[in-house]
């Protein structure tokens, strides 16, 4: 609609978003500046920035990560999540919501914005996290689909 409204401008992009200028209305800005280990909207996002640069936040990639290892050097899932950017809402899993989460990463908005319609996700991927005992949480796993919490306890 806002596009319409603007007559002659072409579209940023086909998801409905409403068009965010400043950084600081970014829902993500709190999570940069001040990280909750304690939420997972901001590990996702301090893991997604440390994937972002892993050459100089290597450190912050690992420690944010259940097992490091089982990533090899990350190229894949920076491969994976190129051309799509974080969502902000957090998805609580069906069958253990206190300590498993997922964050979508969708195709690609060109600017920071803010949904307001339904849309179809054709390319979506989702970060899968895990509560630790301590109450923090930590990114296991990355995929095209949300996984049980059987999946994730399986030994």
């Amino acid at each position: 609609m806002h596009q319409r409204i603007l007559d002659g401008v072409t579209k940023v992009s086909e998801i409905p978003a409403l068009v965010i200028t400043s950084v600081e209305s970014s829902p993500f800005h709190q999570a940069l500046t001040d990280p909750d280990l304690e939420d997972p909207l901001s590990v996702a996002v301090n893991w997604w920035r440390a994937l972002l640069d892993k050459d100089e936040f290597l450190d912050i990639l690992e420690t944010l990560t259940v097992h490091p290892p089982a990533w090899d050097d990350y190229e894949w899932a920076a491969a994976l999540l190129n051309n799509k950017s974080i969502a902000s809402k957090v998805y609580y899993a069906v069958d253990d919501p206190q300590n498993l989460a997922f964050v979508r990463f969708i195709p690609e908005v060109a600017h920071s914005s803010q949904v307001f319609a339904a849309y179809a996700v054709n390319d979506g991927a989702y970060l899968t996290l895990v509560r630790l005992p301590d109450g923090t949480w930590r990114v296991w796993g990355l995929g095209a689909a949300m996984v049980s919490a059987k999946d994730v306890r399986a030994p």
